[in-house]
């Protein structure tokens, strides 16, 4: 029998005078690999949570910084540096260059950046057809 009391696993087996000692070894070592199976998993589960706290801290990094490098300014607009590359090669996105070599970006740009060619949605469009229908007397 198998109890586990908080990280701490008890294998206990009856007193019987006719089970074998194979039976008995057989017993502990299936019950320890039980145990590293669940510690494993456990474990696991532990490294996903610390990744995910180790992501959230970075994000907040970057939402404290008003200037952001080229590798920060990916991260943020989860982008990829070929794309970034791309953008500020064909000047479709402001940046700074001040050694001639090194890209960075204001947070603040970005933002409006990203905001920038805004589309309507469906709802919207039909409201503005609407209102110059009845403005221009067409209805």
């Amino acid at each position: 029998i198998l109890v586990e009391r908080g990280s701490v696993f008890n294998l206990f087996i009856e007193p019987q005078s006719n089970v074998p000692i194979e039976t008995i070894i057989i017993t502990a070592t299936n019950a320890a690999i039980g145990i590293i199976e669940i510690i494993s998993l456990k474990n696991t589960t532990i490294i996903k949570k610390l990744e995910n706290i180790e992501t959230m801290l970075q994000q907040q990094t970057l939402l404290q910084k008003d200037v952001l490098s080229l590798n920060e300014s990916c991260a943020y607009l989860e982008i990829s540096p070929s794309h970034m590359y791309k953008l500020t090669s064909q000047k479709r996105i402001p940046h700074f260059c001040p050694q001639g070599k090194k890209l960075y970006f204001k947070r603040e740009e970005l933002d409006l950046w990203l905001q920038s060619n805004r589309q309507d949605s469906c709802d919207e469009i039909e409201a503005r057809a609407a209102n110059y229908l009845l403005k221009h007397k067409r209805v």
